[in-house]
C-alpha cells in the first residue's frame, strides 16, 4: 500500500458519514427538532476521525514534507487551499457544537443554523476529497521519494496509534470529572 492509498481509504469512510450527514438534515428537516446523539456522534467523528486523524496526517506529515520540497507555486497554492477547507470543517464543527448548546437552551434560530452548517459540510467534503484524489495526491509521488513515501506510512500508523490513546485517555478523564 502506498501512503495515498491510505488516505483514500479513509476517504471513503469520511464519504459515508457525510451521506449520513445528509439523511440527518432530511430528518432534522422533516420533524423540526435535532437528535443530540446524533449531533454528538457526527461532531465526535469530524473532530476526532476527519481532523485529528486525517487531516492532521495531511497537514503534519504529507504537507510538511512537500513544503520542504522545491514545488511548483501552483502546487504550493493548491496545498493552502486544502488547508483552507480542513480550517473551514473545522470551524464548521465548532459552530455546530456551539449552536448545539444554544439548541439546549431554547433557541429556535439554532436548529437552522445547524442545518445550514451540517450542509456546509455535506457540500464540501466531496469537492474537497475529489480534488485531493484526482488532483494532488498522485501529483505528490513525483516529488517523494520510495523511503519518504514508506516513512510517511510508518508516521501514519503512528498518529493512529497516539490518537486512540489519547481519546480514551480524555473519556477517563471527563468520566472522572463528572
Amino acid at each position: 500500500m502506498n501512503f495515498y492509498e491510505q488516505l483514500m481509504d479513509e476517504h471513503r469512510l469520511i464519504e459515508h458519514m457525510v451521506h449520513l450527514i445528509d439523511e440527518q438534515v432530511k430528518m432534522i428537516e422533516e420533524k423540526n427538532e435535532i437528535n443530540l446523539a446524533v449531533i454528538d456522534l457526527i461532531t465526535d467523528f469530524l473532530k476526532t476521525y476527519a481532523s485529528s486523524c486525517h487531516e492532521r496526517k495531511e497537514e503534519a506529515i504529507l504537507f510538511k514534507k512537500l513544503e520542504e520540497k522545491d514545488i511548483p507555486d501552483s502546487y504550493r497554492e493548491t496545498i493552502k487551499v486544502l488547508k483552507a477547507d480542513h480550517e473551514f470543517a473545522r470551524e464548521t464543527v465548532v459552530k455546530i457544537i456551539s449552536e448545539r448548546e444554544d439548541y439546549i437552551a431554547g433557541s429556535k434560530e439554532s436548529l437552522m443554523e445547524i442545518i445550514n452548517q451540517l450542509r456546509a459540510l455535506v457540500k464540501l467534503y466531496p469537492k474537497h476529497i475529489k480534488k485531493e484524489e484526482d488532483e494532488f495526491y498522485k501529483q505528490a509521488v513525483d516529488y517523494l521519494t520510495s523511503n519518504e513515501e514508506s516513512g510517511m506510512i510508518d508516521d501514519f500508523n503512528k498518529l493512529d496509534q497516539e490518537l486512540i490513546h489519547k481519546k480514551y485517555q480524555q473519556v477517563v478523564e471527563r468520566l472522572e470529572n463528572s
